[in-house]
């Protein structure tokens, strides 16, 4: 039988299920081995999960992250990047099954926790989970909650301004013309600044060297 070509779906499926099969003989050896309660077993599961997401089996994927979910919060500080990720990884799979409410309420509390951790606003990982919160309040026209979202967002974006972490003139500046775009353009229309955008901008450009 010829095999599927290199990069279409087939080909895809079945690297997967191999995958899957070499990360189930993992976890054997490893709940042998170390036993259930070890970080290294929860990577073979959370793998597997990923897998279980990937080729859309989102309800065993819900299930399978809900485990690594409560291993990690039972022996990880709750504001540990590993939880935060957990806490957006069930919110994917709560997201790829239409059930966009519990889909924000996992996002909503990873970006409060991500918050509480002293994270910067832009960070790379807060800007994803709070990208989900607000797909999945979109979706749900949610508009009190997204308006707040976005509130939230900017008053982070505007206390960022006075951190050492943004010492450099030239960090400050982006961070001050990156408040003015998100304030000029917010979708929610209240909550657009004209003055204060232009405000913003001007200190921008005061500020960069």
């Amino acid at each position: 039988r010829a095999k599927p070509p290199k990069g279409s779906d087939v080909w895809d499926q079945q690297l997967l299920a191999e995958a899957e099969q070499i990360f189930r003989e993992a976890l054997a050896i490893r709940m042998e081995v170390l036993g259930e309660n070890h970080p290294d077993t929860y990577f073979s599961i959370y793998a597997i999960g990923s897998i279980e997401m990937d080729t859309g089996r989102y309800e065993q994927a819900e299930q399978t992250m809900r485990r690594v979910l409560a291993f990690r919060e039972r022996t990880l500080d709750p504001h540990n990047g590993y939880v935060l990720t957990s806490l957006n990884t069930v919110g994917v799979t709560l997201k790829r099954q239409q059930r966009h409410a519990e889909a924000a309420e996992m996002f909503a509390e990873a970006v409060r926790r991500t918050r509480a951790a002293g994270f910067d606003p832009e960070h790379p990982d807060l800007r994803m989970y709070r990208n989900n919160l607000i797909g999945e309040l979109r979706k749900m026209d949610d508009q009190p909650r997204l308006r707040e979202a976005y509130r939230e967002y900017f008053e982070w974006l505007e206390q960022s301004l006075e951190s050492d972490a943004l010492k450099p003139p030239v960090d400050r500046a982006r961070r001050a013309s990156l408040l003015a775009w998100r304030i000029a353009t917010c979708e929610i229309e209240d909550l657009r600044d004209a003055p204060r955008a232009v405000a913003l901008a001007r200190q921008a450009d005061e500020i960069a060297p």
